[in-house]
C-alpha cells in the first residue's frame, strides 16, 4: 500500500512539476530607480477565540492548502462553502484545545501516529526532491514506441479487411411526422443534382460538405477510415466490400437515406498498420511496464546506500504449526463430567447394531 502511495504521489508530482527556467538580467537603468513604496500589510484578521489562542485568517488559509483543487474552488465559487469551511476550522481547533488540556498528546498512542505521519511527509518530501529526476526517466522517446512495435509486429497486424470511404448522406424522413430529412421523391432528386454536379468535375469530398446529411463526416469531407465493412449497416458495408477503389457508385438505400459512396482504400487482413496509427496503443502497453522498472530501479539505488532485508509476512507459530496437516485426531477419552446415562445407552445400543449386522 506504501509503496503504491508513494508512487502514485511522484506521478502526481511529474505531472504538477515543470522545468525551471533561468531568468534573464534585467538591463541596468541609467539613473538608479527610486525605491518603490511597500504594499501595505494586509490585516490579519480574528476569526474566532479558542481558550487563549487566536484563530486568524492566515491560519484558515493555512489549513486550505490540504483541500483539493475542487474543494477550494468549490469555496472560492461559493461563499456558503468559505463559511462553512471556516466555521469547520473553529471548530477543529477547539477539540485540538480540548485534546491538549487532556494531554493527549503526550500518550504512546499520539507519539506513535506523529511518528509515522512524520515519515510520511519525509518520505513524500524525498520524492517530491526527485520528482524531476523520475520524469525524464519515465518519458517514452519515438526510438522506445519503434523498438516495441518492431519487436511485437504481430500484436498490430489487420484482424480482417479494413475499409475507407467518403459518402454523401441524403436523409429520408421516418415518417411523416419526423421533422428532419426529406420525402423520398425530394431524396431522389437531391442525389440526381449531387450525381449531375459529381459527373461535371467536382469532387465527391467538396460535396459531402455541402450536401451531406451526416454528422459524422460531414466536416471530413464525408470520410470514415480503416473500419470493417460489418461495422456499417448492411447495405453500405456491402457496397464497401464490392465497389471498385476510387469510383463513385450508385445509390444505396438504408434505414438513414441514400447514400453515395467513393471507397478510397483497403486494407487486407494480416496488413501491418503504420507506426503513426498505433502509437498511442504501444504508450499505453509498455507505459505502465516503465514505471514499475523506474521504480525499481529507484529503490534499488536506495538499496545500494541502506542496508535492507525483507523478510515477509510473519510466519504462525511453530506451536500451531507443529502438527501435520494430514494427521489423523485422536479420540479424546472419558472423563469423570462424562453422564453415565450416556454410556449406559451406548452398552445397549451395541448389541442393536451387531444382531442387525
Amino acid at each position: 500500500m506504501l509503496r503504491s502511495t508513494l508512487f502514485t504521489l511522484a506521478s502526481l508530482s511529474l505531472v504538477a512539476q515543470t522545468p525551471k527556467t533561468e531568468a534573464k538580467p534585467s538591463p541596468k537603468p541609467a539613473v538608479a530607480a527610486a525605491p518603490a513604496p511597500s504594499a501595505p500589510k494586509a490585516e490579519d484578521k480574528i476569526i474566532a477565540k479558542v481558550g487563549n489562542e487566536l484563530i486568524r485568517e492566515s491560519d484558515i488559509e493555512l489549513g486550505l492548502q490540504a483541500a483539493t483543487p475542487q474543494q477550494r474552488q468549490q469555496m472560492e465559487s461559493k461563499p456558503e462553502a468559505r463559511e462553512q469551511y471556516i466555521k469547520s476550522f473553529a471548530e477543529f481547533r477547539l477539540l485540538v484545545a480540548k485534546g491538549k488540556k487532556e494531554n493527549l498528546q503526550n500518550s504512546e498512542s499520539f507519539k506513535k501516529k506523529l511518528a509515522f505521519a512524520t515519515d510520511q511527509i519525509i518520505a513524500s518530501e524525498l520524492m517530491a526532491r526527485d520528482a524531476e529526476g523520475l520524469k525524464q526517466k519515465l518519458a517514452m522517446s519515438d526510438d522506445d514506441i519503434k523498438a516495441y512495435y518492431d519487436a511485437h509486429k504481430d500484436k498490430f497486424q489487420t484482424t480482417g479487411d479494413l475499409y475507407s470511404a467518403r459518402h454523401i448522406l441524403v436523409k429520408v424522413k421516418a415518417n411523416d411526422q419526423d421533422k428532419e430529412g426529406n420525402t423520398d421523391a425530394e431524396a431522389k432528386a437531391k442525389i440526381a443534382k449531387i450525381q449531375a454536379e459529381l459527373k461535371a468535375g467536382k469532387k465527391l469530398a467538396d460535396l459531402a460538405k455541402e450536401y451531406s446529411d451526416d454528422p459524422g463526416s460531414k466536416n471530413n469531407g464525408g470520410l470514415y477510415e480503416n473500419f470493417p465493412a460489418e461495422q456499417m449497416v448492411k447495405e453500405f458495408g456491402d457496397a464497401v466490400k464490392s465497389q471498385p477503389i476510387g469510383v463513385v457508385g450508385e445509390p444505396v438505400k438504408t434505414q438513414f437515406g441514400y447514400h453515395i459512396i467513393e471507397v478510397t482504400a483497403k486494407t487486407p487482413k494480416g496488413t501491418l498498420k503504420p507506426l503513426e496509427s498505433v502509437k498511442a496503443d504501444i504508450q499505453k502497453i509498455i507505459g505502465p511496464e516503465r514505471q514499475e522498472q523506474v521504480w525499481k530501479d529507484y529503490l534499488d539505488g536506495i538499496k545500494k546506500e541502506i542496508p535492507y532485508e525483507f523478510y515477509g509476512e510473519p510466519k504462525t507459530s511453530a506451536a500451531k504449526t507443529d502438527v501435520p496437516a494430514n494427521a489423523t485426531p485422536k479420540v479424546a477419552p472419558k472423563t469423570a463430567a462424562q453422564p453415565k446415562s450416556a454410556g449406559a445407552k451406548a452398552k445397549k445400543a451395541a448389541p442393536a447394531a451387531k444382531k442387525n449386522s
